[in-house]
């Protein structure tokens, strides 16, 4: 292998926390912009949100631990970007939908017209927890066999987060 090559790829692989911190700090971001595109489907940023969120999971498939060469199980990428910021069932979040008007209140910050009609009842909770899942568990599965694209990430958020809001 090239050595250039091999740096770069050694530089990549870490432990397997450095690999969990990088996907924690990935998540809040991945999840702002899937909260963004359930607000505003059809929104001009829309195309730009949905790379970035796909940069994203190709940034965290490079990064893999050096013991092995191997990525982390679909139940661990799960856990880190579904089940501890969203989860309403999980014993961080207590059975509350407020993660959800955390991400929600932030993505509205900037329109003061739409937050002042925001209410727990306006957005469908259920459908877009469904949604989120789905997508969670079908790029996760990928994700820890190597194996996301760009445009795999990109299907997924048209067919799964999106195709029933245009």
């Amino acid at each position: 292998m090239n050595p250039v090559y091999r740096k770069f790829f050694t530089e990549m692989a870490g432990s397997k926390a450095s690999v969990i911190e990088l996907v924690q700090n990935l998540q809040d971001t991945t999840n702002e912009h899937i909260f963004k595109l359930l607000l505003f489907p059809d929104a001009i940023d829309a195309e730009k949100w949905k790379k970035e969120i796909a940069s994203k999971f190709l940034k965290i498939q490079l990064r893999k631990s050096r013991h092995n060469n191997w990525y982390l199980n679909k139940e661990e990428y799960f856990n880190i970007l579904y089940t501890v910021p969203l989860d309403s069932s999980s014993e961080k979040n207590k059975g509350d939908k407020g993660t959800f008007d955390i991400y929600i209140i932030n993505v509205l910050q900037d329109n003061d017209e739409i937050i002042s009609k925001y209410n727990e009842d306006t957005f469908p909770f259920e459908t877009w927890n469904t949604q989120i899942v789905t997508f969670y568990l079908k790029t996760c599965l990928f994700l820890s066999n190597g194996k996301v694209t760009r445009n795999f990430i990109i299907n997924c958020i048209n067919n799964v987060l999106i195709s029933d809001k245009r």
